[in-house]
């Protein structure tokens, strides 16, 4: 019997989604993704550094499989030749829950409410091309100047903290802080601003469809 995947909402299919965010576990990928190219290699325990780093570099991949990729050379010991930051997720701990925000250098991103209610969003335009560039840039400034966490992932952020994370081809990077006190601190709200944006930006095409 499969472990229960837990996180901060009632079921676990939201869970899943809430932890697929990050791009750094292959046990919750799909059989149907596992068994198609490119992770069926990953699932395979290929070890051809020249195919991966190929595949970890390739703008076309979907960037949380990139960084599957780059978590697996990273193991093997290979690092990055300059720091790229593939994906950004932003997490408020609310009164009722979480609310998350995630963009992704292929431009597609996600919004899970604290209800746990999700957007999908894998069709980018220019707008919304616009907002998750401007968000990752942002983002990669900040992981510039502080240092990646080398220890396992840490649990969800609590109620009145909001978590910053900066998906990495070398890493994981992340702050995090009292939702007051963050923003209005200098590196963290140019990305609490443009994340807000991309959130209200996907709750406003959604209810635009509706």
């Amino acid at each position: 019997m499969s472990q229960l995947i837990t996180g901060p909402y009632l079921e676990e299919s939201q869970n899943k989604i809430y932890h697929l965010l990050f791009g750094d576990d292959l046990e919750l990928i799909s059989k149907d993704a596992l068994s198609t190219h490119p992770l069926n290699l990953l699932n395979k325990g290929v070890s051809d550094e020249a195919q991966m780093l190929q595949i970890a570099n390739d703008p076309n991949v979907d960037s949380r499989y990139r960084l599957l990729f780059w978590k697996e050379l990273f193991e093997e010991g290979v690092d990055p030749a300059q720091m790229e930051v593939l994906g950004v997720v932003v997490e408020v701990g609310l009164e009722n829950g979480l609310d998350v925000v995630a963009a992704y250098k292929d431009g597609s991103c996600r919004y899970i409410n604290h209800t746990g209610k999700t957007i999908f969003y894998d069709s980018p335009n220019e707008e919304s091309l616009k907002l998750t560039t401007d968000l990752l840039n942002k983002g990669e400034i900040v992981a510039g100047k502080i240092g990646p966490w080398y220890k396992p992932r840490r649990d969800f952020p609590e109620k009145g903290t909001i978590r910053l994370s900066f998906l990495a081809n070398n890493g994981l990077y992340f702050g995090e802080g009292n939702l007051d006190v963050m923003y209005k601190d200098e590196m963290a709200a140019p990305v609490i601003d443009t994340a807000i944006a991309l959130m209200n930006y996907l709750i406003d095409r959604v209810l635009a469809k509706n």
